[in-house]
Formats: structure tokens, C-alpha cells, sequence
């Protein structure tokens, strides 16, 4: 059975159309998939998926928050799998059901503020260098359909297909009793368990490579 076929079969499970939006552009939101993969996986035209991407992300999100200006002011939407595991106990304990946006409310974190709380809950001080979306995305960092994978992780650039993805809502969420740990608390208990994996379980999987990164530098500054 096809990517298509099964997704038409899935279909028949949501309870209204509200859902169907919901389940169509959701890989888009939460896996970084593009408009374009989407629409091979479900079989409904790209326009469609495009559509439903667009109305959700730029009309809903951008009449209540202020796009960034540069990269550090860039809206980014993220969970601790924490809170995650905390609310489906509280779905399954109170009988709660239907689709949720799992993510912190949207405008609480900027890439910025990630990491600057990175540098204070880790007390480095590295030298952080924002470079242009176009610039990016020419060295093949964002993801598209040539590049499937995004090599910077939880940033996406906020036009195109990935507008408004940072703003995601979770209001139908926080309403049933979704609760977010601080992201300071985050970052320090991510850390703390990444120390204390075993040393060959420990390589980043995800990510540029040191020396990949100092390329792109060098590029960047034009030495």
C-alpha cells in the first residue's frame, strides 16, 4: 500500500475536518517535512497542502505576533518529551482525546534566547555569528526537496513553507492541562543526561560537524 493509499485509509478515522487539517500538515510542523513531501505522502494536490500550511501559519500566527527582524529573533517551537509523557498520562487518567499541538506556547522562545540560556546554564561563552537565510539556504542548510534533512536543528527560517511554524498554538492543550518546564530546566537536564550516556553514545547525530562548520564560516566572512 502507498504513502497515499494509506493516508486515505487513515482518513476515515478523523472525526471532522478540523482533524483531517490537523493530521495533513502536522510532519510539516513537528518533522520539518516540506509542502511538497507532504503531498506525495497524502496524494492531495501541493496547492491544497500549501493552502492549509499557509492559512494556519500566516494568517493565524501573524495577526497576533511580530515576525523577528534577524535569525537571533526568530520565533522557534519546541517540547520537552517530559511534558509530552506528563500530559498523555492526564489524557489517559481524565478520558481526554482528540488531536493537541504539543509544543510551548508560541512567542515564549526565540533561537535566540535558546541560545543565550544555553551559554548561561552551561557557563560557555561561545562566539555566535547569524548568518542570512539566503546564505543558508544556498550551502544547503534548510531543508528542501533536494535537501530532505535540515542540518540546524529546531531553527526554521521563518518565510516559505516553514513560515509561521514557530508560532504554532497550543492553546486546545494548556486548556485540558498541558503544563512546560522551563527551558533553563530543559537545557540543564538534556545536558545532564547527555554526561552521563556511555562515551560511544554520546556523538551528535544531528547537527554540522566542527569542521563543517568552520568551512561555512570562512565562507560566510569571505576569508
Amino acid at each position: 500500500m502507498s504513502a497515499a493509499e494509506d493516508f486515505a485509509q487513515y482518513k476515515l478515522q478523523f472525526i471532522d475536518y478540523i482533524q483531517h487539517d490537523y493530521e495533513l500538515i502536522r510532519p510539516i510542523v513537528l518533522f520539518a517535512e516540506t509542502i511538497a513531501e507532504r503531498s506525495r505522502q497524502t496524494g492531495i494536490e501541493r496547492t491544497n497542502v500549501g493552502d492549509k500550511a499557509r492559512v494556519t501559519f500566516n494568517v493565524t500566527f501573524r495577526n497576533d505576533f511580530h515576525m523577528g527582524g534577524t535569525n537571533s529573533e526568530i520565533y522557534i517551537a519546541y517540547i520537552d518529551v517530559r511534558d509530552v509523557a506528563d500530559f498523555m498520562r492526564t489524557c489517559v487518567e481524565h478520558h481526554v482525546t482528540g488531536p493537541y499541538n504539543m509544543v510551548n506556547p508560541p512567542g515564549r522562545a526565540t533561537i535566540g534566547k535558546l541560545l543565550e540560556t544555553s551559554k548561561y546554564v552551561t557557563g560557555a561563552n561561545p562566539t555566535i555569528t547569524w548568518a542570512p537565510v539566503e546564505f543558508l539556504r544556498a550551502q544547503g542548510l534548510i531543508a528542501s526537496e533536494l535537501v530532505p534533512t535540515p542540518s540546524l536543528p529546531i531553527w526554521n527560517p521563518p518565510t516559505g513553507d516553514t513560515a509561521g511554524i514557530g508560532l504554532m498554538r497550543c492553546d486546545r492543550a494548556v486548556a485540558k492541562g498541558m503544563k512546560f518546564r522551563t527551558m533553563e530546566q530543559t537545557i540543564r537536564d538534556t545536558l545532564a543526561w547527555q554526561k552521563s550516556r556511555p562515551p560511544e553514545s554520546q556523538a551528535l547525530k544531528s547537527g554540522l560537524k566542527p569542521e563543517r562548520e568552520a568551512e561555512l564560516l570562512k565562507l560566510l566572512h569571505g576569508a
